[in-house]
């Protein structure tokens, strides 16, 4: 799947940080792949890791309490968030 590489390597040179969100459970989905291109393109740039919040790795519930709980929600891109601005 194509994406803009080169915006998202500007974004990181610029802060020395990325954050990435993916629905999709964190095994296999595209957002590693965009750490991946990150870590292999930014690497002299960053000043910690990258961090991937996604999905849970569980089958997509149907429930909404469940589905809750298997998606990013706003607390774990917070916690995210923090711990990338510790470094």
């Amino acid at each position: 799947m194509p994406y803009d590489k080169e915006c998202i390597f500007n974004s990181v040179i610029k802060t020395s940080k990325a954050l990435v969100t993916c629905e999709a459970p964190r095994t296999g989905c595209f957002g590693q792949t965009i750490v991946a291109d990150i870590q292999q393109n930014c690497f002299e740039y960053l000043d910690g890791p990258v961090i991937l919040v996604a999905g849970a790795d569980t089958p997509v519930p149907f429930a909404k309490t469940l589905e809750e709980a298997h998606l990013p929600t706003t607390e774990k891109l917070v916690t995210a968030i923090r711990k990338i601005l510790e470094y």
